[in-house]
């Protein structure tokens, strides 16, 4: 079975057909693995200190990979600020947001992403190991 495969769209493009998105899922995904793989985050809402817009291949699935109220900017109470959250090395839970004209209630889709996202994790960390 072949992997599907997506895209980071970047920040304007995610703007243009990024929005409209909802919760369809949580993945627990090391912050700084998230970072190094796909690059700096672009900035998120009042309740998220940033997100990643993913597009498949043939632009017909868009997920968006997000940190939601977990930091000191969304409530002074929370163990971490933003910079801290992003560098964190351990496992914390991020939302995956999908558009319902996507199909996003499709289970098989949303774990395609999933599948997606750990193995290009994977992929970029046995690429990138000290030698």
């Amino acid at each position: 079975m072949a992997i599907t495969k997506f895209n980071r769209i970047d920040y304007i493009k995610s703007q243009k057909i990024g929005n409209g998105t909802c919760w369809v899922g949580n993945i627990q995904l090391k912050p700084i693995d998230v970072i190094k793989t796909f690059g700096d985050r672009d900035p998120g809402s009042d309740k998220a200190s940033g997100e990643y817009t993913f597009l498949s291949e043939d632009e017909n699935l868009l997920f968006v990979l997000y940190e939601w109220k977990t930091t000191t900017e969304y409530d002074e109470n929370n163990k971490y600020t933003s910079e801290e959250f992003w560098n964190l090395n351990k496992d914390m839970k991020f939302n995956i947001g999908g558009r319902e004209k996507n199909k996003w209630d499709d289970q098989r889709n949303l774990a395609a992403f999933e599948i997606w996202l750990r193995v290009s994790i994977r992929n970029y960390k046995n690429n990138n190991k000290k030698r």
